[in-house]
């Protein structure tokens, strides 16, 4: 009986009753309705397939698409940054053809004069003819390059400023046609203007000036923060605010520079820069300046020190550098002056001890130099200064 039950579900070969009976239903079922069948299914496969090469096309069309507008973009921005390269280089190569020209035989006379005076001035460890990195440079750059009104000179005389000049006193010039030689307008491009060394060496100490203070970098409402005196001035000669500014290094005497002041025959007598964020240094160069009376920096964040040289400007007669970054000690050559009568350093990073020679700086009325750290002991010369009316010197660190 268990044999026969067996043999039953499974049938023979192992088969079950279903299996048997679809193998029954497939032999009854004629040969084209399976072949019909299978007809279908290849044609639902063949559009499945079809189907999916579209959609694979399209995605094809869109990434070639994509890829097109990439390098579509790519290759304007480089051809951009390619066409701002050549510029940028073509302009830097320009300048440095022209100041390696400096050691060339193609340098013109009158350039090489020029560069001489400079050297004079500045001296030549300052003065790379293939560098254009110090202020010194710069300037020079400026003035036989790039100064609109190509100032030539007029003699050859070898005096520096303040010595005797045959050629006239400050400023004076005599404009020529370089091309021509006939007197007549200034005309850019064309002609130039001869003047003696005083003018020459006045235009390039305040340009040295401007580069060593980082006058690039100077605030742009300067009009709005001046002091009410520096206002005033601008004021009384009738300038508006952009014409007063923004002049430095431009084709305007540099008498007319904002915060400078001049003698009737353009000697400059004032120097006062207040309230810029004026950095960098204070450049030895303003000792050519012999006719400056008052030298007013205060307020700003200039570093560096309080150059010697500035002795040599027999007729100032005010320093102020209050608020400030300056460093190092109080130059003991500073009281040779014999016309100081104002000297203000309050508010900077002095170190050191007073010199005994303020003594000699007998018409001092005012000597300002608080929140220094300043040490030693005070002079007992200070007494002697029989004009002195006011005497600062707190927060320091007198013994």
């Amino acid at each position: 009986e268990g044999k026969k039950k067996r043999k039953g579900w499974f049938g023979r070969g192992g088969k079950s009753k279903e299996d048997n009976d679809d193998e029954q239903m497939m032999q009854n079922t004629p040969q084209t309705a399976r072949n019909t069948s299978y007809d279908e299914v290849d044609d639902a496969d063949d559009q499945d397939e079809s189907s999916y090469n579209k959609m694979q096309n399209y995605q094809n069309e869109r990434e070639d698409k994509r890829r097109s507008s990439c390098l579509t973009i790519r290759c304007l921005i480089i051809s951009i940054l390619f066409l701002i390269a050549m510029i940028v280089g073509g302009y830097y190569l320009i300048k440095w053809a022209r100041f390696s020209s400096k050691d060339s035989s193609s340098m013109s006379p009158d350039d090489r004069d020029l560069y001489a005076i400079f050297q004079e001035v500045s001296g030549p460890d300052v003065l790379d003819p293939k560098e254009n990195s110090t202020p010194q440079e710069k300037a020079a750059n400026w003035v036989m390059f790039d100064d609109a009104l190509k100032l030539k000179l007029k003699n050859a005389s070898n005096s520096l400023i303040g010595e005797d000049d045959t050629s006239g006193e400050g400023g004076d010039a005599e404009t020529v046609d370089i091309e021509t030689g006939s007197d007549g307008q200034v005309e850019k491009g064309s002609t130039g203007t001869y003047v003696n060394r005083k003018r020459i060496i006045q235009r390039y100490a305040l340009a040295v000036m401007f580069y060593s203070l980082e006058g690039e970098t100077w605030c742009d409402d300067c009009y709005l923060q001046a002091d009410v005196e520096t206002r005033r001035h601008l004021d009384d000669k009738k300038e508006t605010v952009d014409e007063s500014v923004l002049n430095y290094l431009s084709d305007v005497h540099e008498c007319d520079w904002e915060g400078i002041k001049c003698s009737d025959d353009n000697v400059i007598q004032v120097i006062s820069i207040i309230r810029r964020d004026a950095k960098g240094y204070i450049p030895k160069e303003l000792a050519q300046l012999v006719s400056l009376k008052r030298l007013v920096l205060s307020t700003n964040s200039i570093g560096g020190t309080i150059p010697s040289e500035l002795s040599a400007l027999a007729d100032l007669k005010s320093i102020d550098l209050t608020l400030n970054n300056i460093r190092g000690t109080i130059p003991s050559e500073l009281f040779s002056l014999g016309k100081l009568k104002i000297l203000r350093v309050a508010e900077n990073q002095l170190t050191g001890s007073l010199p005994a020679t303020i003594a000699d700086a007998e018409l001092l009325e005012e000597i300002d130099m608080k929140d220094n750290s300043l040490g030693g002991s005070i002079p007992a010369g200070i007494g002697l200064l029989e004009q002195l009316g006011i005497l600062s010197l707190a927060n320091n660190r007198f013994t």
